[in-house]
């Protein structure tokens, strides 16, 4: 996949993002939707409660506490389905925004990864933050990402959060 996002003051303003493999074109533009081949998307409405979620992550990069998107897919099995997909961000991204799945856990720290289907997660109707639930800019590293349809977010992110310790300088050699 390849995905592509004007960011103006930190934020995506404008994304595509467009599948070879499938012919899909994805769009989205700040306050103007999210599209798929002309088509609006809309994030599901699984609650992983009464509806089992899908929840799609990979990643290697960890929190100091050594726990990261596969780490975390772990300790989410039990209330939701989770899976992990050999996929970049960007293809599990857009199927966050267009309801195929609830849920993409994105450990990295680089925002080109991320920015164009953040915005894509959002003008769906999804919710996107840190892995501590913070807002985050595009602009600068990210600290992993969470986009989600927004129903499941904050488990996923309250169950990545208590995983979560930050990082501590190392001590200069003396």
């Amino acid at each position: 996949m390849v995905s592509i996002a004007l960011v103006v003051d930190g934020q995506p303003q404008v994304a595509v993002a467009a599948n070879p493999a499938t012919g899909e074109t994805y769009w989205a533009t700040a306050g103007g939707g999210a599209y798929r081949d002309g088509t609006a998307l809309l994030v599901s409405p699984r609650d992983g409660r009464s509806n089992g979620a899908i929840v799609c992550g990979g990643g290697s990069v960890p929190t100091p506490a050594s726990l990261n998107a596969d780490g975390l897919l772990d300790l989410t099995a039990d209330a939701l389905t989770s899976s992990r997909f050999p996929w970049p961000s960007v293809f599990s991204g857009c199927k966050v925004a267009e309801g195929s799945w609830d849920a993409d856990l994105y450990s990295g720290a680089m925002p080109h990864d991320v920015a164009a289907v953040c915005l894509l997660v959002r003008e769906a109707g999804g919710k996107v933050t840190d892995r501590l639930g913070r807002a985050q800019r595009y602009d600068q590293e990210v600290n992993g990402c969470v986009l989600s349809n927004g129903l499941i977010h904050h488990d996923l992110v309250t169950q990545w959060a208590e995983s979560y310790l930050p990082r501590t300088p190392r001590p200069s050699p003396a």
